[in-house]
Parts: C-alpha cells; sequence; structure tokens
C-alpha cells in the first residue's frame, strides 16, 4: 500500500514532470514569506509559515550558515535544504508547498532563525531584541487563537462536529440521548463563499459507525475495559435514539438530549417540558446543535 500511494504522488507520472518540479522548488521557496500550505489541517489556507518578522529572521540566519561555513553550519544548511526534497517531487490535490510532507524542516528553518536572532541581539543589544521579540509573541498569539479560530475549512477535513458533540456530553455526568439523524449525519460538507481554497479541502465522509465512535471517545466515556463492539452497542450512559422515541417521551430525571438546532419539534416538546435549552455553536458562530437538559 505504501508503495502504491508513494507511486500516486510521484511527481514523474504527472503530465509535466520538469514544470512541476520547478514550480514546486518555486512555492516551497516562498512557503515561509509569500504563502504557506493550503490544506487547513496544517495551516491557516494559504497563510506564510511564518510571521514576517520571524521570516527576516530565517533569511538572515540562512546568510549566516552560508557565510560561516563550518561543519555544524554546513550540516544545517544541507539538513534544511534536503528536507524540502519529499515536497518538491509530489503532487497532489490541494497543490504545493506541502507542509505535512516537508514537515522535517521546521528543526533547521527554527535552528537558522535562532542563528538569525543571535545575529541581531549581537548588533543591536538587549533591549533592541525585546522590541524586535514583542511583535513577534503578538502576531504568532493572534495568528493562532484569533484568525486560526476563524479557519472554517478545517471544520471539514478535521471532521471536527464529532468532537464538538463529544466534548458537550464530557461537560457533565448526565445520562445523554443523541438522536440519530442529528448527531450521525455531517453538516459540513460544502465550502463557504469566503473560502479562497475550497478545493484544497475537501470534507472528510466518515461511516456512520466511526462517526459514533469518534463522538463517544470524544466524549470520555469509551470504556477501555470493553471490546469496541459493547463501548459501540452500549456506550456508558449514551444513547443513540430515534426522533420518535424522544418525542414519545422524553427522559426522567436528570438527563440531557442532543439534537440539531433545526430540528423544532424537539425544541418545542423541550420547551413545553420546562427543559433548559442552549444552542451549541460552530466556529462562525451560527447555530450548529442544540442541548435540552432536564434536572
Amino acid at each position: 500500500m505504501g508503495r502504491a500511494r508513494t507511486s500516486e504522488v510521484s511527481v514523474f507520472n504527472h503530465e509535466h514532470p520538469v514544470r512541476m518540479v520547478l514550480n514546486n522548488i518555486a512555492s516551497h521557496a516562498l512557503m515561509f514569506h509569500w504563502r504557506g500550505g493550503t490544506f487547513a489541517r496544517d495551516n491557516y489556507p494559504g497563510l506564510p509559515m511564518m510571521d514576517p518578522l520571524s521570516g527576516l529572521l530565517l533569511v538572515s540566519g540562512l546568510v549566516i550558515l552560508v557565510r560561516k561555513a563550518d561543519t555544524f553550519r554546513r550540516f544545517m544548511a544541507c539538513t534544511f535544504v534536503l528536507n524540502f526534497l519529499s515536497g518538491i517531487f509530489s503532487a497532489s490535490q490541494e497543490g504545493a508547498p506541502y507542509i505535512y510532507r516537508t514537515a522535517a524542516v521546521i528543526v533547521p528553518a527554527f535552528l537558522a532563525t535562532g542563528a538569525g536572532l543571535e545575529w541581531f541581539a549581537e548588533k543591536a543589544g538587549p533591549r533592541k531584541l525585546l522590541i524586535l521579540a514583542a511583535p513577534i509573541v503578538v502576531l504568532n498569539l493572534y495568528f493562532y487563537f484569533s484568525l486560526e479560530r476563524k479557519n472554517i475549512a478545517a471544520m471539514r477535513v478535521m471532521a471536527y462536529e464529532s468532537r464538538l458533540i463529544g466534548v458537550d456530553v464530557a461537560r457533565d455526568n448526565l445520562p445523554v440521548w443523541l438522536v440519530i439523524p442529528d448527531v450521525l449525519t455531517q453538516t459540513e460538507l460544502h465550502s463557504k463563499p469566503a473560502e479562497e481554497y475550497a478545493n484544497a479541502n475537501p470534507a472528510v465522509l466518515l461511516p456512520a459507525a466511526l462517526w459514533k465512535l469518534a463522538i463517544i471517545n470524544f466524549s470520555g466515556r469509551y470504556d477501555i475495559h470493553q471490546t469496541l463492539s459493547e463501548n459501540l452497542a452500549h456506550p456508558k450512559d449514551m444513547y443513540f435514539v430515534e426522533p420518535s422515541v424522544l418525542t414519545a417521551g422524553l427522559p426522567q430525571g436528570p438527563a440531557k438530549i442532543i439534537f440539531k438546532s433545526g430540528n423544532p419539534e424537539l425544541t418545542r416538546t423541550a420547551d413545553r417540558l420546562a427543559g433548559s435549552v442552549r444552542p451549541v455553536p460552530d466556529i462562525l458562530g451560527e447555530p450548529l446543535l442544540t442541548v435540552a437538559e432536564f434536572r
């Protein structure tokens, strides 16, 4: 299987391999400063792999490695270049650069950035080093905690709905009734109008059994002392049921129900029986799930 996959992504199976190699070299050379990976699992699609200031330090560090060519620095420079080869000689749907195939370049890249930072500290002094470091920290906090939170393509390629459901189950120890058509059917299948690299991020479609298993696993209620089939059939205090079961009679005692926000019948039933209803939004703040709690 590994050999078949290697053959499938090899650039030499492309119609124009030389042109593809040259294109890949350019894309990987610019991935730290211009356009990074477009696959949402590895990167905010298209965002450079480094912030602008760290990118300048990387270039400075690489220049230093070339100019001060002792054995260690030559080894670092060679490692930096060689770790691009698996991306340069491959091709797949999302297009270069291929971050996951060149992940090993992270180590020499950050060592080179460190060399640039050391050079800057020697030239400018510690006070200016702090002045440089502050915006680098702020930029990376913004990228990771603000911009990445809006990575809507990641909803599809990482099938995040199952995690969202499981995390809500894990909020407490209440027995949970989950509406089968609502929680075992993926809804985040299509790109949003604002997405620039939608074709690079098709939805990951999981069979219902795997989707159910993912929910159980994320909920923390997977029992390692039971077999896989037993966990799927009888997860701890989790009941996967059809809507008719709940409209006929809601659970007695402390419990909660999880269903899709577009299910008006269950919402009305929960309101009528004095359930505490709260929405669970997706990462854009749009309604995705509804949780009705009965205490």
